[in-house]
């Protein structure tokens, strides 16, 4: 593959800073060295997999990775460093793994929300009965009228606890639903370039939501 790619092309395409383009190519020299060459003057010259790895750099940093974790990352993470063999997959495919773990991940709690919201309402309801044979057995010298109105009250004490929960589930459900919706639109982002702003601001989002 051609290095084709000056350090301007760097900057207008990932938004880095020069110097922070420098620091990475001292730091990540090994990561860099298949990818650069040197040109007219002594000057570097890229090819397209180090534009990817530049994008990854700038997704990294974004989230508020150092060099040295952002170096981590690159090195642990085969699947985030372009291959030789496989010169025209597409770039930022690194992050499917990710979606594919948070989809299941919804799925799971949605699931779990909707188990636990049946079986509080059975349980609920087996609590009334309950309270419904106390109230008739009590024998301390209540009147049927007071003993009425006490049974009224635990009913609309228990109903408004049974709403507030049932908010609450309601609530988490949106919530995952919304994380549903986010994770999709970072998926339909694969594969895209100039789409950093969107995609931090959905990211921004996400997490914001965990």
């Amino acid at each position: 593959m051609s290095c084709d790619k000056t350090v301007q092309d760097i900057i207008e395409t990932t938004g880095l800073k020069y110097d922070y383009i420098r620091k990475c190519l001292k730091n990540f020299d090994e990561i860099f060295k298949p990818y650069i060459q040197r040109g007219n003057n002594n000057s570097i010259l890229f090819d397209s997999n180090a534009l990817v790895i530049f994008d990854r750099i700038k997704q990294l940093k974004e989230k508020g990775y150092n060099l040295t974790s952002i170096e981590e990352q690159l090195v642990n993470k085969d699947q985030l460093k372009p291959s030789k063999q496989k010169e025209e997959t597409p770039p930022i495919q690194q992050e499917t793994g990710y979606f594919e773990l948070a989809m299941k991940e919804l799925r799971e709690a949605y699931r779990q929300t909707l188990t636990a919201k049946d079986e509080t309402i059975q349980t609920q309801k087996s609590q009334i009965k309950t309270l419904e044979t106390k109230i008739l057995l009590l024998t301390d010298g209540r009147s049927p009228e007071q003993v009425k109105a006490e049974q009224q009250n635990k009913e609309a004490e228990i109903k408004r606890e049974r709403e507030n929960f049932l908010r609450v589930q309601y609530e988490i459900m949106e919530n995952n639903k919304r994380k549903e919706r986010i994770v999709k639109s970072l998926q339909s982002l694969e594969g895209k370039w100039f789409v950093r702003h969107k995609r931090k601001e959905l990211l921004e989002e996400l997490e914001l939501l965990r």
